[in-house]
């Protein structure tokens, strides 16, 4: 994957997990690339991604309204039955931006 990075010239991964993304940054660190100097990444989820070395910049989807959503769907079409048209629902999650995607500036 790093191979392909480079020869792509790729500069920055979204990778889904948390979890995953920590491998990935570990990965990188045993082999020599820095995060975000050499490569930028962010995580999906945000659970665990600021407990990384660096912390990663990460998608924080909101859980709690999907959940919230889900349910009140899930009731509409128990009470409606099949005569509740089709429903989409646009959710928007949020950036937090972390060590993982930012360069630092050298304080003075």
């Amino acid at each position: 994957m790093l191979a392909e990075c480079e020869r792509s010239r790729i500069t920055a991964l979204i990778v889904h997990s948390d979890p995953d993304a920590m491998s990935v940054a570990q990965f990188c660190a045993e082999h020599g690339l820095s995060i975000p100097g050499d490569l930028a990444l962010v995580s999906y989820d945000d659970e665990v991604a600021h407990l990384a070395e660096p912390s990663l910049t990460a998608v924080r989807p909101p859980k709690a309204h999907v959940g919230r959503v889900a349910v009140e769907m899930m009731v509409s079409r128990l009470l409606d039955g099949e005569r509740r048209p089709s429903q989409r629902v646009l959710l928007s999650p949020e950036l937090i931006v972390r060590h993982s995607s930012v360069a630092h500036v050298p304080v003075r």
